[in-house]
């Protein structure tokens, strides 16, 4: 499978309300296996900073432009390798869909008190 494939079938994954857009939620089960070790409170207090980084609105979330971007970004790459490994770790009990993480894992603004 490509680069462009596999990124892809990660983002639509990832996107557990199927809006086209992940949010903090969504976008730390990526980050959390890609290099982010910090625990989900210090997600929350990293997203909108990471936001503010690339330009993208944290209410809104990374659309698929965005989030391709990112990874392919000099900062925040990620190789091919660590692309499958995250496909090979997407299992319907693994994934944010497949969780159907809880309204409060999905905060659309930069803080968690934000709707």
């Amino acid at each position: 499978m490509g680069r462009v494939a596999m990124l892809g079938a990660i983002f639509g994954a990832l996107d557990s309300d199927n809006d086209g857009h992940l949010l903090s939620g969504e976008l730390h089960w990526f980050a959390a296996r890609t290099g982010f070790d910090g625990n989900f409170t210090t997600w929350i207090k990293h997203y909108p900073l990471l936001c503010k980084e690339k330009g993208v609105i944290p209410g809104r979330g990374w659309s698929r432009h965005d989030f391709f971007a990112m990874v392919n970004s000099k900062d925040c790459f990620c190789e091919d390798s660590e692309l499958r490994e995250v496909l090979a770790a997407i299992s319907p009990a693994a994934t944010p869909k497949a969780a159907k993480l809880s309204e409060a894992t999905h905060v659309r603004a930069a803080g968690p008190t934000a709707a």
